[in-house]
């Protein structure tokens, strides 16, 4: 009897939909699906962050004609391993009421002060090539620089 009123499209409820069967396996096998894509990717993600964590420091452009221009900074970053005083410094750039610390090819190795505040510590502070931060009225750019 059951199998009858199958076939004429009248069911009892005693057998399962095949749409719900799909729709249950799609919600349970996307997770699966993504966890497998992500461990396939992963290894790549993590090449191309290690790629942008160092910063290139020869650049070429090709002029209008045809020659290549070639600049090599390789020579100014600054680093702790190459530093002959007790602190290193970043260079700085000060303009008005702003101080700009950077480190050509490669993260600046201080964390002003006030990122060190903003951030609640210096292991909480994005590492950075380069900050920028506002001066206080009481301090002058070339009074800080000149430290």
């Amino acid at each position: 009897l059951n199998l009858v009123m199958r076939r004429e499209g009248k069911s009892d409820g005693s057998w399962i939909r095949p749409e719900l069967v799909a729709a249950c396996a799609a919600v349970l096998l996307l997770p699966v699906v993504a966890i497998l894509a992500y461990k396939g990717v992963s290894f790549q993600l993590a090449y191309f962050f290690d790629n942008i964590a160092v910063h290139p420091c020869t650049f070429q452009a090709k002029t209008q004609n045809g020659h290549t221009l070639q600049w090599d900074m390789s020579a100014l970053p600054r680093a702790k391993s190459k530093c002959q005083t007790a602190r290193c410094r970043d260079y700085a750039v000060a303009r008005e009421d702003e101080v700009f610390y950077l480190n050509i090819c490669g993260n600046t190795m201080n964390k002003p002060r006030e990122c060190r505040q903003l951030y609640g510590g210096e292991s909480r502070v994005p590492t950075s090539m380069g900050y920028q931060v506002r001066l206080s009225p009481a301090w002058s750019a070339r009074a800080l620089l000149s430290l």
